[in-house]
């Protein structure tokens, strides 16, 4: 352009020095005023594409993140980061185009005879959209209007309608303004062009998303990454879009975008496109910034190739980590690793498609090491196999809840004095509501969920532990009596947090038994409950046996009895020989429900020996012992500890009538051995003159039996078993 307008002056002063050379000042003077001119011209000219291309944004649409005016020249940035140039002054020597843009985005120009389309090979050009094209004026060395449709490259004479060159200098006045009116109002700027035409966008402070050395096409390689400073202020949300087969991502500071892999083919030249960032304010403007965008039309080499890791290892799954490079695709084959590797024709046939840069394989076996075979591929041309190893993990042991959770663990649980553990008793079995048999009916520790109510023991049961899983007692019922087995091998039985229930209707019996071989020689080791419930029938005894047990134990259970129209027990034995046995009896609640229990003992055999017995802190209310006998009756006992016990006994004169009770009652009288202190007699009214004495032949002794005529209990319940002492007797009888 500098070089046309230097022509049009050399001319000119060429022109000027032949016509009169003796005048050099007159010469001088006029070279002034065609620089002058010249320079005004060259000034219009750059005002007119400057409007052109501000004029084609204003149609477009899109926001104003800033607008500076000075001296009639509005520099203005869009929310794209982009700079335009607005110039409303007087044009001065220009005799300029009025440019504008019709309804559907077409350009127009008035050369000063009429509106009319812009033409390029008889066709209309766009002025908006992403075909849109921004023409180019210039002046040539005749001083004629010139304009360029490819940014600049080519230019060609303007032609008016009547197919003349028009000219840039105008013989007559000059336009004096570029628009009819530039302002800005309302948070909008408002252009009006010569043709009547108004457009405005608006004005949103302090918002921009802009995109650095994004002006020009950018050419990539096949495959090749590049990125691009981005600066945003008052972005709320954006959002990246980009042509098929390419890749962008945004950071706060950096877009990235990433050329389609390499092809087998040269790509065409012609495949330009923009990657977009649709940005929005917090007030719900938008702007769009792009980044145009093209392949390298160079052919690439082909060579695909991949590499593959081994990450990580479940049960059932493997994951492996998969890096590939110049391919169209992948795929892959997982197998066991003891099948014969896959050649690369039948992955290629046959494999899988890879997406991404992992690869999960789910549905293994456990414990079992697989193989993973990864083909990179480009067009028709194979890569090479490469493969990774990896091993899925063993099954884990089932995680099971309680008592059978930590026996599953291999802990040791303590039952009733007795150690349990996998390697004692490797026979366990858990029962829960799922479980297709709940009966308990072969040697074994069975540990019973409490949602189980209906599980069930068979009539004979031998080496058997039955017991809650956890601390709540699990119901286990049996219609008729239970029958406890012993063998040569020492036998034994427990019961631990259960509520034992039965169903037996017979006028009178034994809720359980106990028997072994004719000649009764085999003893059993241990017979132990724990943590107990039950409920004898009426007119029933707890337990019967006709064979030795070398220790029986009732430890913090409830037992509800029935007034009987007979004498009745706990534990009754039928050994004529002199058998010793070994009795503890704790925490317990011994209680008649429906009124008075008379002629009740905890153990009653008048020949066998008791070689110890612990009786503390049991509580016994409305169970009367025997009248001239006692509570535990045997011919000898040993030793004894009778600690702490509490008897609730209100009617005591009127049903033991005057007798003397004991708590025990050795019928060879014997006194020496016990430990008997600190418990409890209560009654109603009066203490009775014959009452219940700590040992049935002997005189209580200080401190060893309290009597007194009152109600120890704060809270009785004799329908549930629930008694709570008065603060006076809290250390008396079984605690709760």
């Amino acid at each position: 352009m500098k070089k046309i307008l230097s022509f049009i002056l050399f001319t000119a002063l060429f022109a000027g020095i032949m016509s009169s050379c003796s005048d050099i000042a007159q010469i001088e003077q006029r070279v002034d005023e065609l620089e002058n001119r010249v320079t005004a011209l060259e000034n219009q000219v750059k005002s007119l594409n400057s409007n052109i291309e501000s004029l084609q944004a204003l149609a477009s649409g899109g926001i104003i993140s800033n607008i500076k005016e000075e001296d009639g020249v509005y520099t203005i940035t869009l929310g794209d980061g982009r700079t335009i140039t607005l110039t409303q002054g007087s044009v001065g020597v220009a005799n300029a185009p009025v440019v504008s843009i019709d309804k559907d985005g077409y350009w127009m120009v008035d050369y000063g005879t009429g509106a009319e389309y812009i033409l390029v090979g008889g066709q209309k050009v766009k002025a908006v959209g992403s075909d849109g094209v921004t023409p180019m004026f210039g002046v040539d060395a005749n001083g004629y209007w010139t304009v360029s449709y490819d940014g600049g490259k080519t230019f060609s004479q303007v032609k008016g309608t009547d197919g003349n060159p028009v000219k840039a200098i105008p013989e007559g006045g000059a336009q004096d303004k570029w628009f009819n009116d530039v302002k800005v109002e309302n948070g909008k700027l408002i252009v009006v062009t010569k043709d009547g035409k108004t457009y405005s966008l608006p004005v949103v402070a302090d918002f921009i998303c802009s995109i650095s050395n994004a002006e020009e096409v950018v050419v990539f390689n096949a495959g090749e990454t590049k990125n691009f400073t981005v600066t945003m202020k008052g972005v709320a949300s954006a959002m990246v879009t980009a042509p098929q087969g390419w890749t962008a991502s945004l950071s706060e500071t950096t877009l990235s975008v990433t050329a389609p892999g390499a092809s087998t083919k040269a790509v065409s030249a012609d495949s330009k496109t923009d990657v977009c960032i649709l940005a929005i304010s917090a007030t719900g403007f938008s702007s769009i910034s792009k980044v145009k965008v093209q392949l390298s039309d160079v052919p690439v080499v082909v060579n695909p190739a991949a590499t593959v890791v081994f990450e990580s290892a479940d049960v059932n799954a493997l994951i492996f980590k998969v890096s590939v490079i110049d391919i169209t695709e992948w795929k892959y084959i997982i197998q066991a690793s003891s099948e014969a590797a896959p050649a690369a024709e039948k992955i290629a046939a046959e494999g899988k498609a890879g997406t991404g840069s992992t690869v999960t394989a789910e549905g293994l076996a456990p414990d079992t090491e697989y193989t993973i075979y990864v083909l990179p591929i480009n067009g028709d041309t194979l890569g090479e196999v490469v493969s990774a190893s990896g091993k899925t993990l063993p099954e884990p042991e089932p995680e099971f809840p309680g008592l059978y959770g930590k026996y599953m663990k291999g802990e040791d649980i303590a039952i009733g004095g007795l150690t349990i553990n996998k390697t004692t008793h490797p026979d366990a079995h858990y029962i829960t509501a799922e479980s297709e048999n709940k009966e308990i009916g072969t040697a074994g520790v069975y540990f019973i969920d409490p949602a189980v109510t209906d599980a069930t023991i068979s009539a004979g049961i031998l080496n058997t532990i039955v017991t809650s899983n956890t601390e709540a007692r699990v119901t286990v019922s049996r219609a008729g009596q239970l029958t406890v087995k012993a063998t040569e091998n020492e036998d034994y039985f427990y019961m631990y947090n259960v509520k034992y229930v039965t169903g037996m209707t017979a006028a009178s019996g034994n809720m359980m038994g106990a028997n072994g071989d004719a000649e009764k020689t085999f003893v059993f080791e241990t017979i132990s409950f724990e943590n107990c419930e039950f409920e004898l029938p009426k007119d029933y005894n707890f337990m019967y046996s006709q064979y030795n047990i070398a220790s029986f134990s009732m430890i913090d259970c409830d037992v509800k009895l029935h007034a009987n129209s007979a004498e009745k027990n706990i534990l009754s034995t039928n050994t004529n020989n002199e058998t010793e046995y070994a009795l503890t009896f704790k925490n317990n609640i011994f209680y008649c429900t429906d009124g008075d229990l008379t002629g009740f003992q905890i153990f009653k055999n008048n020949n066998a020996i008791i070689s110890s017995a612990e009786i503390t802190k049991n509580t016994f209310a409305k169970v009367y012992a025997k009248a001239a006998n006692g509570y535990f009756a045997a011919k000898h006992i040993a030793t004894a500890n009778v600690v702490s016990n509490l008897f609730y006994l209100p009617d005591y004169a009127a049903l033991v009538k005057d007798k003397y009770t004991g708590i025990l009652y050795p019928t060879d009288k014997n006194a020496a051995g016990f430990t008997i202190k600190s418990n409890l007699a209560c009654y109603a009214n009066s203490v009775p003159s014959q009452r219940l004495k700590c040992n049935y032949y002997a005189n209580d002794g200080s401190g060893e039996l309290y009597n007194k005529n009152e109600n120890p209990f704060a809270t009785e319940d004799f329908t549930n078993g629930i008694f709570t002492q008065v603060e006076t007797y809290k250390s008396f009888g079984a605690q709760r």
